[in-house]
């Protein structure tokens, strides 16, 4: 990419190299002469002769656009790329879910075993295996933060969007804004002038409205739910995807510190004074049961005085 004067990010995603280029309107690649200004060229070429270089798949995809080249060996399919595991964690603010009565509930509901613990006027979740987005209004508004590697994902299931959306897309659990950094960029060119302007536009976290139908008002309302804005928001999607950002993301949002921690890795739900673990069936209740009791350190007494 250096060589052909692209400017660009590149980075790792699910195993995967991935790069970000400037297209102009018309769907033309933006390349940078040696006098540090800008031009467009036809993209095809310049996949091709990567393919070619790489002995590779190239694929250039957009929303308005897509171009695609091959140089690869016809071969056995490429089976799947291993998923690096990724944490998440759930910030419930609606008031049916902190009430402890009702936690047996929200493990069925979700489908999935549940860690929990208050924070504030919130709920912390974490829950093992797969779990079932539906959020019902009484529990919103849910945010979702995911780190996988090095990508960032923030999902926002606000009440605003009931409305806006209808019951079909909560009973289908899909956010209705999406903040997302998929990986670490790094820049191929000097990161001066145009191209640096270009190549940091390139790195911008992005935010999706996904069911808001009423464009930035229907944003500003979900976002005011959380304490903030689309200016706060867009100054967070500026930040570099580096080390920080996940304190920004709780700080912009209004999230408890805890999720810094508990996305990071170095604590999980369970480890926090006042947690409790939810199985959501009779049987997995047993086996936690005998884990947490086998994992308890004997007491004083016991130690000096075994049975």
């Amino acid at each position: 990419m250096k060589r052909r004067n692209v400017p660009a990010m590149v980075g790792m995603a699910n195993g995967r190299p991935i790069v970000r280029v400037a297209l102009d309107a018309s769907g033309e690649l933006i390349l940078a002469r040696d006098d540090g200004s800008l031009i467009a060229t036809a993209p095809q070429p310049v996949l091709a002769s990567l393919a070619t270089e790489w002995d590779a798949d190239v694929t250039l995809d957009s929303p308005d656009f897509f171009v695609s080249a091959s140089a690869r060996e016809e071969s056995e399919p490429e089976g799947p790329m291993p998923q690096p595991a990724a944490r998440r964690v759930y910030v419930i603010g609606g008031s049916t879910a902190i009430d402890p009565g009702h936690r047996q509930n929200l493990s069925a509901q979700l489908e999935a075993s549940i860690s929990v613990v208050p924070a504030g006027d919130c709920l912390l979740l974490q829950a093992r295996g797969d779990v079932q987005e539906y959020w019902p209004p009484a529990q919103r508004p849910v945010v979702a933060v995911t780190l996988r590697d090095d990508a960032l994902t923030v999902e926002v299931y606000s009440r605003a969007a009931l409305g806006a959306s209808g019951e079909r897309a909560v009973m289908r659990g899909i956010p209705d804004l999406t903040l997302s950094w998929p990986t670490w960029w790094r820049a191929v060119l000097a990161e001066e002038g145009e191209v640096g302007r270009v190549q940091r536009m390139l790195a911008r976290g992005q935010l999706t409205p996904t069911t808001l139908v009423g464009g930035e008002d229907q944003s500003r309302i979900a976002l005011a739910e959380l304490g903030t804005d689309l200016n706060a928001v867009g100054v967070l999607l500026d930040r570099p995807n580096h080390e920080g950002l996940v304190d920004a993301v709780a700080a912009t949002l209004g999230l408890p510190r805890e999720v810094v921690e508990l996305v990071q890795g170095t604590m999980t739900v369970d480890d926090l004074p006042g947690s409790e673990h939810v199985e959501r069936t009779a049987a997995g209740r047993i086996v936690w049961k005998k884990i947490r009791r086998d994992e308890t350190p004997k007491g004083w007494w016991r130690r000096f005085f075994p049975r």
